[in-house]
């Protein structure tokens, strides 16, 4: 089903169909990206007004420790909101990376780095971030889809800014409960999908799958 805004809603008969779906993304045709995320009743369909989208990321250095739901859930916060991880890593039968889906804010830089302060080690741990599909992004809109000619110089700034500040952004395992609610081995609350094209922008290399 279309929407007259230009969103695509895709309906499933099982919701392991969805799952595999959601999984093997991000999806792109002709130079453009389809963002795929389970519907939920609040949703706006305008496109000129994603603020929020669901991303894949790589964690490289992530200790086996962390490789549970709530470790996960909680290193991933670092990047984004985390909702789901594949089921390779939930079950942890791909060491070389953690692979999880987090919900970036286009009100938020990109993270493309950070360490961990842990108890089982006493040096920081340094976690690599790679984005399997890094959506353009508005540094004076604050809005995902597009890029004003306006804000380049803010984000050039902004991208100075963040590469100086990377280095110390640390989050500190102390042992408590780091809590995991709303964190999901895929995202399945609904069986209903919302798709919206966007313009591809800095694509990673193409890799294996």
């Amino acid at each position: 089903m279309t929407t007259a805004s230009g969103f695509m809603i895709f309906r499933f008969q099982r919701e392991e169909q969805m799952q595999e779906i959601l999984e093997r993304g991000p999806w792109l045709f002709g130079g453009k990206a389809i963002i795929l995320q389970p519907w939920h009743p609040l949703f706006v369909f305008d496109k000129n007004r994603i603020s929020k989208l669901p991303v894949w990321i790589r964690l490289h250095g992530l200790p086996f420790s962390l490789w549970s739901r709530e470790g996960l859930s909680l290193v991933s916060s670092m990047v984004g909101h985390p909702l789901s991880c594949d089921e390779a890593t939930f079950n942890c039968t791909r060491l070389d990376f953690a692979r999880v889906c987090v919900e970036l804010d286009a009100t938020q830089p990109f993270v493309h780095s950070f360490e961990i302060n842990t108890p089982l080690s006493n040096t920081p741990l340094h976690i690599e971030v790679e984005f399997e599909w890094k959506p353009l992004r508005c540094a004076k809109c604050q809005l995902f889809g597009h890029s004003c000619k306006q804000a380049e110089q803010e984000k050039t700034k902004e991208d100075a800014q963040l590469i100086h500040e990377e280095g110390n952004m640390a989050l500190t395992m102390n042992g408590t409960n780091t809590g995991s609610k709303g964190f999901r081995v895929f995202r399945s609350d609904d069986i209903a999908l919302f798709a919206c094209y966007l313009d591809l922008s800095k694509p990673t290399s193409n890799r294996p799958r």
